[in-house]
């Protein structure tokens, strides 16, 4: 039986933890950074009726690098919801945006 899971090792009942291999897929922020650069320009965002043009995921990007050290939840979701808040806001999404991203 193969277990995929979010907990953490410690967070893992202990009957389980001692009778499986455990393995940390955990990411760094430097990978995770660089997962978001190698897929940027063809990730689909579901349910929306039109996507990112390549400079809007560019600038998102950019921004995400830029306040990384402060973001406390940095995964895909964050670059989806800087996506989102771009198309809904393109003049002035990056208040909104910077308010989103380092909220913990």
């Amino acid at each position: 039986m193969i277990l995929i899971s979010t907990f953490a090792t410690h967070e893992t009942d202990c009957p389980v933890r001692t009778r499986s291999l455990l393995v940390n897929l955990k990411m760094t922020p430097s990978e995770i950074l660089e997962r978001m650069e190698t897929i940027l320009l063809r990730l689909e965002i579901p349910r929306l009726r039109f996507q990112p043009t390549p400079g809007q995921r560019r600038a998102a990007m950019d921004f995400i690098r830029e306040l990384a050290p402060r973001i406390p939840e940095l995964n895909l979701r964050t670059l989806c919801a800087v996506l989102r808040i771009i198309l809904a806001h393109p003049t002035d999404w990056k208040p909104l945006a910077t308010y989103f991203v380092t909220q913990g």
